[in-house]
């Protein structure tokens, strides 16, 4: 990586020599960062020397993991032409690679084209969901009337229309969609949520909605109530602990921790990791507790998988203390016999108690009871991972990535 950032002709040599797709990736990656002008000229020119296909993917891939936060930069003068051949490839990766990265330079006409697709009857939905993200990502103001109508019409495109509103705030986009709330897909609220609470005025609705029970709060997520309390609103804070549960923040240790496995948890490697020996481990360390894909069991919540965010994973095993809602808050039972039973508590009547323990439910007569408190701490327990290699770690983390089951490993 020196020797890239010091010298763009050595990197291009090195880019037409190397055959290897994580080296090519990373080469652009590095000759790109922060939206380098000459990196990303040199990298043009690179790629309209470069005949196969694949790699021509690897670079351009490269360069949007730099890029793709970055809007309406410069594009080199070789952009326009080269980017006609690239859009048209027969080639997936490199099509759609190519599309993204002329969304980071922009242009007038590259923004008309995508309302065309949008509104192209002969266009397929994952071409006008494309459009559409991509719309969203520039920040386009004329995209917010679409959005709209988009949440208000139940679709296919409705869950990425709900996500995007999240970029344009506007008074009535709350209305909008807590007006919609009741008849959406599970995915479909969890993107309503997650965009009602990035902003001040849709979390104030989220709130008042929650009060008057016309929002379940059962539908929070920890890491939805994470992202409240980020606001730094006291009102919503008191709320969460009075309603929700505990909500603190990490010690530095934790932090400290979370930081060292981010380094071999990079999205690629995550990609290039085992699923079906991820579903072995989760089977091991996870299953006793939790249901995911069908299989497991449910004395913590049901798990969604899907999971893209890694920080997000990180902080709830590294540190399951962290964010705990009130339905998985430990609580600790005292009988007169001195015996000391912990589970989540699920049902509490006037002559007994029921707790979800690790070896199934158990029922506590009242009169046996010498002591009940509910406790501070999370029944998940620290250490899961534990014992675990980096390459298992990754493993784990791409299982919990997957929309769907897949099969254990055949040996």
């Amino acid at each position: 990586e020196p020797l890239v950032a010091r010298d763009h002709a050595a990197a291009t040599e090195l880019l037409r020599a190397s055959e290897i797709p994580l080296v090519s990736r990373n080469i652009s990656r590095r000759l790109s960062e922060d939206g380098d002008s000459a990196g990303v000229e040199t990298l043009v020119r690179a790629l309209a020397e470069i005949s196969s296909p694949e790699k021509a993917a690897d670079v351009i891939e490269g360069m949007n993991l730099s890029l793709g936060q970055k809007k309406n930069l410069k594009p080199p003068a070789e952009w326009g032409v080269l980017y006609r051949t690239l859009a048209s490839s027969k080639n997936a990766r490199l099509e759609d690679g190519a599309k993204k990265l002329a969304a980071t330079f922009g242009g007038k006409k590259f923004i008309a084209d995508l309302y065309v697709v949008i509104l192209a009857a002969e266009a397929t939905i994952d071409e006008k969901r494309k459009a559409l993200e991509t719309l969203i990502r520039l920040g386009d103001p004329q995209v917010h009337a679409i959005l709209v109508t988009l949440v208000q019409k139940p679709g296919p495109l409705r869950e990425t229309a709900l996500r995007g509103l999240a970029g344009f705030p506007n008074a009535k986009n709350p209305s909008v969609i807590l007006g919609e709330y009741p008849s959406l897909s599970p995915e479909e609220k969890t993107a309503a949520l997650t965009t009602l609470a990035s902003s001040r005025n849709g979390l104030k609705e989220l709130l008042a909605a929650l009060e008057r029970s016309t929002l379940p709060k059962s539908d929070l997520s920890a890491q939805l109530v994470r992202q409240m309390q980020a606001a730094g609103d006291d009102s919503v804070n008191q709320w969460i602990v009075k309603n929700w549960g505990a909500v603190r923040k990490s010690s530095a240790e934790k932090q400290k921790q979370m930081a060292e496995f981010r380094k071999f948890l990079g999205a690629q490697a995550i990609l290039e990791a085992n699923a079906s020996n991820g579903r072995l481990i989760f089977s091991q360390r996870c299953a006793a507790c939790h249901t995911l894909h069908g299989v497991g069991a449910k004395i913590g919540p049901e798990l969604p998988g899907n999971f893209k965010d890694t920080d997000y994973l990180l902080l709830n095993i590294l540190d399951p203390n962290a964010t705990i809602g009130k339905d998985y808050q430990q609580t600790n039972v005292t009988k007169t016999t001195g015996q000391i039973v912990s589970g989540v508590l699920i049902d509490e009547r006037k002559d007994s108690v029921s707790l979800k323990t690790l070896t199934g439910d158990v029922l506590i007569p009242r009169g046996e009871i010498q002591s009940m408190i509910t406790s501070d701490q999370s029944l998940m327990p620290e250490g899961l991972m534990t014992g675990l290699e980096e390459p298992e770690i990754r493993d784990l983390f791409l299982y919990l990535r997957q929309s769907g089951q897949v099969p254990l490993p055949t040996e």
